[in-house]
């Protein structure tokens, strides 16, 4: 076992866990095993070695990116059948690059740190963002709504996000939808993903946009993992309004704007740290 193999089995899953214990639950054989003993554990080893043997093919693939994305396609759809969370799969980037770190510190820096990045970093095709503009228009009359299904769905999976929010610490899940700080907030939200796809066809005002949130959440005290919750609860809660048009095109097209969102303000978040 190399020793960037330890890492990622020592640093990247262990930290997976501490920060989302909710994602240990989902890997059956590593349900009952305490925090101090994962970096012992058989299981955990192996299921480092796999993840690193993809990311060895994904790495060897980066030329033709055709394979590539067919290579990851079907990875997704096998995570399916494993019933993985769509919203668990950006979680592992971050803490894998935190595990590598170490064993590259004699060449580490910026421009490698942000290409491990940039390699993540999801990208709207011009396809993409025609639909998003189209589908967006069909949501602006519903979308206080939309809004507040977004953040209840949101603490209804992740309770601990709730905490976050100190006007909905004590507000009871049954009596959210009535709540006026939580249709605010909300409206706030929507607002943000307005201005989100109304430069999107300018990606440097968009990215400014996101970056300016980004610092600003940093204040606000939020973790930087919980920006990648938000956008699988919003699509979750905009699939009824636009049931007459919904297909996996459209639903992948807002599932890429909302990871680029997220990459985007937690690379800010992460600079201000």
């Amino acid at each position: 076992m190399t020793l960037l193999q330890q890492q990622v089995q020592h640093l990247t899953f262990p930290l997976l866990f501490e920060t989302h214990p909710d994602v240990q639950q989902m890997f059956l054989p590593l349900r009952s095993i305490l925090k101090e003993d994962l970096k012992y554990s058989k299981e955990l080893r192996a299921h480092a070695l796999r993840v690193m043997g993809y990311i060895q093919k994904v790495v060897a693939r980066l030329k033709e990116p055709e394979k590539c994305e067919q290579l990851l396609q079907d990875l997704g759809k096998r995570h399916v059948t494993y019933g993985a969370k769509v919203e668990y799969i950006d979680l592992v980037g971050q803490q894998f690059i935190y595990a590598i770190k170490p064993s590259l510190e004699a060449v580490w820096s910026e421009a490698v740190e942000d290409s491990w990045n940039q390699f993540k970093c999801p990208c709207l095709t011009e396809a993409q963002k025609l639909l998003i503009e189209n589908t967006w228009k069909m949501l602006v009359d519903n979308i206080s709504r939309v809004g507040v299904i977004t953040f209840m769905r949101l603490f209804e999976t992740h309770p601990e996000v709730q905490e976050v929010f100190m006007p909905f610490r004590e507000i009871d899940k049954n009596d959210l939808k009535f709540s006026k700080e939580l249709r605010a907030h909300a409206l706030r939200v929507m607002g943000i993903v307005q201005k989100v796809v109304a430069r999107i066809q300018d990606s440097e005002k968009c990215e400014q946009l996101l970056r300016d949130l980004g610092k600003k959440h940093i204040v606000y005290g939020a973790k930087v993992d919980y920006v990648d919750l938000v956008g699988p609860q919003f699509i979750y809660a905009i699939k009824p309004s636009l049931e007459s048009v919904w297909n996996e095109e459209v639903e992948q097209s807002w599932n890429t704007l909302f990871k680029f969102i997220a990459f985007v303000m937690k690379k800010a978040m992460k600079d201000v740290e």
